[in-house]
């Protein structure tokens, strides 16, 4: 048995978008087109990959027409069961969260003076303490909503071993 997954990468939704004015509704809606047109010739997914940079700055509104778009696009060209999974990227980070929040900053700055041979261990540290790993974490809220749909969400449990 073989699984076959469609993978889609930085999907780059902008924060300017809203439902009413959508500058990349057309381009999204010709890759669902050419998907079902693939689909069609060589038999549906089992699902799809997202990896990175599902929206454009990690803002709410931006997850909201991008989690329906994905969940279409599943349902029209994968087998049912299908199963979606996401990846953050660096543009799923609402750095207005990390601006705002000292602690933040300096986790940040922490971990970019750690040299590499450490840096896992370091943020293994980090995510696993009840007080650092939320925190880091939090500019992440956005985008774990959207993921919780898909059971994808980034949570220190999760990500620390």
């Amino acid at each position: 048995m073989s699984l076959t997954f469609i993978h889609l990468s930085d999907i780059h939704l902008n924060r300017w978008h809203a439902k009413e004015w959508d500058l990349d509704e057309y381009v999204r809606d010709e890759l669902e087109s050419d998907l079902r047109d693939i689909t069609s010739k060589s038999g549906r997914a089992n699902g799809l990959l997202v990896t990175g940079d599902i929206a454009y700055s990690g803002k709410p509104a931006e997850y909201e027409i991008v989690g329906d778009w994905l969940a279409a696009v599943a349902e029209s060209v994968c087998e049912p069961g299908f199963s979606i999974l996401t990846v953050p990227g660096n543009h799923d980070v609402d750095r207005s969260v990390v601006e705002r929040s000292q602690t933040v900053e300096l986790i940040h700055e922490q971990i970019r003076r750690v040299d590499d041979a450490r840096l896992d261990q370091t943020l293994e540290a980090i995510l696993s303490d009840r007080a650092t790993g939320p925190e880091l974490l939090s500019s992440l809220e956005a985008y774990n909503n959207f993921a919780a749909r898909f059971g994808c969400q980034i949570t220190p449990g999760s990500v620390a071993k």
